[in-house]
């Protein structure tokens, strides 16, 4: 957006929010299914799935669960488009070969 001067078009973390809600769905149903799905786990497989949880080295922060954001939003509609676009230009293609 920026190469075709439309700053106020572009999405930014400041910018109105564009949340994930389903994949926020999954990330709390993952992190609160962790005693009831497999009752030998304690912790969380991946800090990423979400929890209060972080890993400090030496007093510095390394690793925080992930909040998804506006760019996270944007990257998963690219790609159920272009997964769609391909499978229908298979289907296009696999019904020109055996024609119905």
């Amino acid at each position: 957006m920026s190469t075709l001067r439309c700053h106020q078009d572009m999405f930014s973390d400041t910018a109105i929010q564009l949340q994930l809600v389903f994949a926020q769905l999954i990330q709390n149903t993952h992190t609160s299914a962790l005693g009831t799905m497999a009752s030998c786990a304690t912790t969380s497989t991946s800090l990423t799935w979400g929890g209060d949880d972080f890993v400090a080295v030496g007093g510095k922060v390394v690793l925080l669960p992930i909040p998804l954001g506006n760019v996270d939003f944007l990257v998963h509609h690219i790609h159920a488009f272009t997964i769609h676009v391909t499978v229908l230009i298979l289907l296009k293609y696999i019904l020109f070969l055996f024609p119905v």
